[in-house]
């Protein structure tokens, strides 16, 4: 019997994250109406359901945030570990099961890339300890990084001075730089 080789598809991960945050998003605008989307989401069935967009130059200092920070807070039920890597670091996962709901294609994360090259992402589940999230684009080298942190490891990369950029008691929080936009 003859058989042929089967045929692979293969993905460049980090191009198609270019194409997600820069085509499929009109304006920035756009984009960062789908960070707060996805925060609006987390609490929509929350008995109070509360959302906060901070900008900010507290806190750090350091290379990566030596420009105003912005914070977008939801106090929805976070996320553990196991959660961030199948929904928020999973392209086309998305943790909505309803069909007509806005989100079900896991794509709108990557939004955050059409306005900034890095971000840290901290969540907590009730009981549990917080989880915190790196993300990092070099787009020259077409890399893009993840890294979980622990709260000393976070306490390193960003050579804090007086406290953690936030503190999440239950929810998840999504910080970033905005980088400069034509």
């Amino acid at each position: 019997m003859f058989f042929l080789k089967k045929p692979s598809i293969s993905v460049n991960i980090s191009r198609l994250i270019d194409i997600l945050s820069e085509h499929l998003y009109a304006s920035n605008e756009d984009a960062f109406r789908e960070l707060v989307q996805n925060a609006v989401d987390a609490v929509r069935n929350k008995a109070n359901p509360r959302v906060d967009i901070t900008v900010t130059h507290e806190g750090i200092s350091g290379a990566i945030w030596n420009k105003p920070r912005v914070i977008i807070s939801d106090y929805g039920e976070g996320m553990s570990k196991k959660e961030v890597e199948k929904y928020l670091l999973t392209i086309a996962e998305s943790g909505k099961k309803d069909r007509d709901a806005i989100g079900r294609f896991g794509i709108g994360f990557m939004a955050a890339f059409k306005f900034t090259d890095s971000l840290l992402v901290v969540t907590k589940k009730r009981g549990a300890k917080p989880v915190y999230v790196f993300i990092k684009r070099n787009k020259k080298k077409g890399e893009t990084s993840v890294q979980f942190l622990s709260e000393k490891g976070l306490e390193k990369l960003f050579r804090f001075r007086r406290f953690l950029p936030v503190r999440v008691s239950e929810g998840t929080a999504v910080l970033f730089t905005p980088k400069e936009m034509d």
